[in-house]
């Protein structure tokens, strides 16, 4: 039966009505994500690397097919496409230009390259490993528990590192104060000008109209003006190559060399092992990206997608891709989307556009020599303002001005110092923002008195007036939620603002409902603990009322409740808390007479 039903499945993917859109969507996001891709390579292999970029665009092709084919076999969405990411790549440019300057005196430019390709490859595998555990053991929804805005602030520094880089691909000159008259030179502007004036257009016309065929129509359109030019300044191609306007020149096959055992011994571990903060976080947030991208996909086309799935589709595809000497990556919004609005509905769109990378690494890439390095660096260009599009401006209308500033603290922090300082005081400014914020919220869900609310219990009327009038000596405080130090000190605060209220009777009862309560911290049982010192000086009783199991172990750990605890009382109702004050307050009245 299953046999029949993945025949049937196949055939109805084969239909004309179904091949067509997948075949079309196939060809224009494998063109164009050969062609984001190999602007990632110049990113990483610049500078005294660049001649390997050809063998670069071999370790990104074959990351491409990797991803896309295990994402396109594993995945919970059918036409799902994976792809090089512009975060870990961005980071991988980093540690590239750490591990080249790191080298010891006298490594040759090969070394360093061995190097990089088995630190790219390390990365891979290790943010392979953590994507798989995570969705074995079914973390996805734990993830999600990353601040927004510190994720805000990591793709915000993104996109200015993706800006520096453009500039650096299309000038081959690094974005500082130093350089800064230089860039506006005569000469410089020219180099880098036409790919900022590319990226602003297609910025301006992305946010504007979303419609498919708009990125791949605009490149082609930037390359028939590159070449118009050419054509019209009398430019030949050989002059345009000499001057530095074209990438190139690739070699016409083995773009790509798996690692091998000789790779592995040469590469300089000890200095692979120094980038491993980097490595870190690239695994960090690839986790946090796989979701995103699925929780975005999910608002696109009204589909439900297993998160853990994901996670684990793309830990196998990182796995595999490392193991070949590949990058990190993982599916993408955007191809996706393209792929889903182009019709395609098939598994088939993923595999086929890994067949026309792979077409590309065995055949040679020497058509890529022919592209333009404006275009290139526009389209790295456009990617960052993308980015900084996204939490700069857009950030500004829709996050708390917090929120905000947070973002704002965090890409400066990257830009001036590095990733993980950013995100690492990202993280510590959200927690802090969170306590702040938390601690303004009443841990108190209500406050009374035994005055307002009594037990169930029938009395007689001497007794009721009695209680009545001493009624106000039970104090009542109904707890919300999760306690920590913050709240909990808020309330140990207003205990003792009612003990010491003149206008009030001498307080002796002290009543917690922890019936909404689902949790407390080490701190916020330390107030507790000060709450019971307080009752013993003040001769005051603690009542717990309907405490869950988890807290009540916390508490009695802590050794603020204790068997036959003279001070702290433990009852199952708030009736029982009640019946138990009014009796206390009867009998005090009863010796008294």
């Amino acid at each position: 039966m299953n046999l029949q039903i993945a025949i049937s499945r196949g055939l109805h993917e084969l239909h004309p009505s179904q091949l067509v859109p997948t075949l079309s969507a196939a060809l224009v996001s494998g063109t164009v994500g050969i062609l984001i891709s190999v602007s990632f390579v110049t990113l990483i292999f610049g500078g005294e690397l660049n001649c390997y970029v050809p063998a670069g665009v071999g370790i990104v092709l074959f990351s491409m097919i990797a991803l896309r084919v295990v994402t396109a076999l594993l995945s919970s969405f059918p036409s799902i496409i994976a792809d090089v990411d512009a975060l870990p790549s961005a980071i991988l440019g980093i540690i590239a230009a750490s591990i080249s300057n790191s080298m010891p005196a006298g490594a040759t430019a090969s070394e360093a390259f061995l190097t990089i390709t088995c630190a790219i490859a390390l990365t891979s595998v290790l943010t392979g490993l953590l994507l798989f555990l995570l969705g074995q053991f079914r973390a996805g929804e734990l993830i999600r528990l990353i601040p927004y805005p510190v994720i805000g602030g990591f793709l915000a520094g993104t996109g200015w590192l993706l800006f520096e880089g453009s500039i650096f691909v299309m000038t081959d000159m690094h974005i500082n104060i130093a350089h800064l008259t230089l860039l506006f030179g005569p000469e410089t502007l020219l180099r880098w000008l036409p790919g900022f004036i590319f990226a602003i257009l297609l910025l301006g016309i992305l946010r504007r109209w979303d419609h498919s065929m708009i990125l791949p129509a605009s490149i082609g359109g930037a390359i028939a003006l590159f070449y118009g030019v050419l054509v019209f300044t009398g430019t030949s191609l050989a002059e345009a190559r000499v001057e530095g306007w074209l990438l190139g020149p690739f070699p016409e096959k083995k773009l790509w060399q798996p690692l091998s055992f000789v790779t592995l011994t040469r590469a300089n571990w000890p200095v692979i092992l120094s980038q491993i903060t980097n490595m870190a976080t690239i695994m960090g947030f690839s986790a946090p990206a796989v979701l995103l991208a699925a929780g975005g996909l999910e608002l696109v086309t009204g589909r439900q997608i297993e998160l853990n799935r994901e996670l684990k589709a793309a830990g196998i595809a990182n796995i595999a891709s490392g193991f070949g000497g590949g990058m990190v990556g993982y599916q993408t919004v955007s191809d996706s989307t393209l792929a889903y609005r182009m019709g395609a509905r098939s598994r088939l769109v993923g595999l086929c556009t890994a067949g026309l990378c792979a077409i590309v690494l065995i055949d040679g890439a020497s058509f890529l020599s022919l592209f333009p390095k404006p275009v290139l660096g526009g389209l790295l260009l456009f990617l960052g303002l993308s980015f900084l599009a996204d939490w700069m401006y857009d950030g500004w209308f829709k996050l708390s001005k917090p929120d905000y500033f947070l973002v704002l603290l965090i890409l400066l922090i990257i830009g001036t110092v590095g990733f993980l300082q950013g995100v690492g005081v990202g993280f510590l400014v959200a927690m802090i923002l969170f306590v702040f914020e938390y601690s303004r919220k009443s841990a108190t869900r209500y406050a009374a008195s035994g005055t307002s609310r009594r037990s169930h219990i029938i009395r007689s009327p001497q007794q009721d007036q009695h209680l009545s009038e001493r009624g106000d000596q039970i104090y009542i405080l109904g707890l919300r939620e999760f306690i920590f130090f913050g709240t909990a000190n808020s309330q140990l605060d207003r205990i003792r603002r009612r003990l010491h209220d003149p206008h009030r009777l001498s307080l002796q009862f002290v009543v917690f409902d922890f019936k909404n309560v689902i949790g407390l911290d080490s701190s916020a049982v330390r107030s507790f603990i000060k709450m019971k010192q307080i009752a013993a000086e003040n001769r005051i009783k603690l009542i717990f009322n309907a405490i869950e199991p988890t807290v009540f172990k916390s508490l009695e750990r802590g050794g603020c409740i204790k068997i036959d605890d003279p001070i702290c009382l433990v009852f199952q109702n708030m009736n029982q808390c009640l019946e138990w004050c009014e009796d206390q307050i009867l009998k005090a009245e009863q010796a008294k007479e």
